[in-house]
Order: structure tokens, then C-alpha cells, then sequence
């Protein structure tokens, strides 16, 4: 089985390409140029109509059992009614994998599925299960990771510690940079600021705060903290409203700590590894050094 997401000519169009060059490409999207080669002799083609489609920033679980029509949902419906022998998915990973996990259950002996990252070396190939940042921004923040987050996803990390937000903050400046001299992480975002001693934290590297079930759900874990990037007006005052303190250090800064780790793990394997900062995608500007030029 096969997602495709689009209009019906669009993907009509795409099954065309299959069956007239042996192979699916990137169906007219520039810049990619990857190929799945397909037997067209024995291709069998059923088109099956979603009207939902799960976005990149929702919160996988919620959504898998939420939209019910969704394109993912109903190609691994395809796979456990015996419709397909397999299925392809373009993301979301966290969807594909949770609808996968619901809909066709786990081999036996496997306690729970992983992603796994494909490392190339100067021989063959090494495979990381669970690859991901979110242990190492915890090891970053000197957290003990005790449990995953959002246990059906795997996403983000529960963690105890005993500290308070200002040596967080302190960590934050010296770990979430790739030259010490990089300005990108010159300013964080706290809402629900808390001079005490703080034990129960959890963290989401990158987009964590971009999804308001995330927020909510830790407030339900009786989290202290969450840290994580790309805090909304929407998520700031409802983790005021309900009392979750918040850490936004923006999404580019909170991966770092992740592609540092990934550069020393490539490093250990003799492969000369270097990480290439393009920083952030927007510039800060004090506004009132515009103020003071003018007035000068």
C-alpha cells in the first residue's frame, strides 16, 4: 500500500508515471530525485479515497485515533484486512508508526516498535535504533531520563533532576550552541517563572511546544517544567492558565545538543564529521538600538 496525498488527477497522474517508466519519482516536486522501482507486471492498482490527512505537527496519537479517514490510517487498514503485503508512508513518522502499532500490532517478542536511522560508513552501512535528539538534550541539561514522554509516539523524554530554572538557563547557554560565539541562542521564552526547586521535567527537542496536547499533557504527568522550542501565543497562555512552567529555547537551538552527540557517535566510527550551522531562519533586532540611530 501506497500514500499518496493529493488531488485525484494529481494522483492518477503518479500511477501513470508507475506504470509507463517502471518506477515512481518524485511525481513533479523539484529538487528530489529519488526513485521506488515497482514490478509493473504485477501491479494491481485500487484507489481508495481519504477525505483527512494528518499534518506534520500533530500530536500522532491523538490524530491516528481522531481521523479515521486518514490517508496513513486507511493504508495500514489496507495491510491488516490483507488488502496489501506492505505499506509505504510519507510521514508523519510518529503517525505512521502509531497507526501502525494499533492497526497491525507487534511481532511476537518485540515489546514495542523503533525508528531506526540508516549511518553510512567507509565500509557498509550501521544502524541506530531510536535515533533521535531527546536523550541527548536531557544528557545536555544533566537530566536523568526516566521514562518516554508520549509513550505511544516515543516522543520526548520524562526526567527527574533537582534543580531550578536558572542553572537550566546557565546549561542552556553553554550546551545549545555549536561555537561557543554563536548568537542564536542569546534569549529564551519562560512562562511561569519559579524560583524553587524543580524534579520532574520534560523535554522535546525541536517543535515540542508547537502543539498544545503536548503542554496539556504534561500538566497531566504532573510535570514541573517542559522544555522544548516554537512556543505559540495559544501554548503560552495555556500553560499560564493551567500552571505548567515552560522553557522555550526556539526550535533550531534545543536540536543542537542532538546533532552535537551524532557528530561525536559518526566520529567514533573514523569518519571525519564536521557540523555546518546555517543558524537561525529569522534575525533578532533590538528595536531600540533602531531608536537610538535615529535619534542620533
Amino acid at each position: 500500500a501506497l500514500e499518496l496525498v493529493g488531488k485525484q488527477d494529481r494522483i492518477e497522474h503518479c500511477l501513470e508515471v508507475i506504470q509507463k517508466e517502471g518506477f515512481l519519482s518524485d511525481c513533479g516536486k523539484a529538487g528530489r530525485k529519488r526513485r521506488v522501482r515497482v514490478d509493473v507486471k504485477s501491479l494491481d492498482i485500487k484507489i481508495t479515497h481519504a477525505s483527512e490527512f494528518i499534518e506534520m505537527g500533530e500530536a500522532p496519537g491523538q490524530a491516528i485515533r481522531k481521523k479515521k479517514n486518514s490517508s496513513i490510517v486507511l493504508t495500514v487498514n489496507s495491510v491488516a484486512t490483507g488488502s496489501s503485503d506492505a505499506l509505504v508512508a510519507a510521514g508523519s513518522t510518529g503517525a505512521a508508526m502509531a497507526s501502525s502499532l494499533f492497526g497491525l500490532g507487534r511481532i511476537p517478542g518485540i515489546d514495542r516498535p523503533a525508528i531506526a536511522v540508516t549511518l553510512p560508513t567507509m565500509k557498509k552501512p550501521i544502524v541506530i535504533i531510536d535515533g533521535g535528539a531527546n536523550d541527548a538534550l536531557a544528557e545536555s541539561l544533566n537530566l536523568k531520563v526516566i521514562d518516554y514522554f508520549d509513550k505511544t509516539t516515543k516522543i520526548g523524554r520524562i526526567c527527574k533532576g533537582n534543580t531550578d530554572i536558572n542553572k537550566l538557563l546557565l546549561k542552556i547557554d553553554s550546551n545549545f550552541r555549536i561555537k561557543k560565539n554563536n548568537n542564536d541562542i542569546n534569549s529564551v521564552r519562560v512562562v511561569n517563572y519559579k524560583d524553587t526547586i524543580i524534579k520532574n521535567i520534560a523535554v522535546i527537542s525541536g517543535f515540542g511546544l508547537n502543539n498544545l496536547e503536548y503542554i496539556k499533557l504534561a500538566k497531566k504527568l504532573n510535570m514541573d517544567l517542559l522544555i522544548s522550542g516554537d512556543l505559540t501565543q495559544a501554548g503560552a497562555v495555556l500553560a499560564r492558565n493551567i500552571g505548567i512552567s515552560i522553557i522555550d529555547t526556539n526550535h533550531h537551538s534545543c536540536e543542537i545538543p542532538g546533532l552535537i552527540k551524532l557528530e561525536k557517535t559518526i566520529k567514533k566510527i573514523g569518519i571525519p564529521t564536521e557540523i555546518i550551522d546555517i543558524g537561525l531562519p529569522w534575525k533578532d533586532i533590538n528595536l531600540n538600538s533602531i531608536k537610538n540611530k535615529e535619534d542620533d
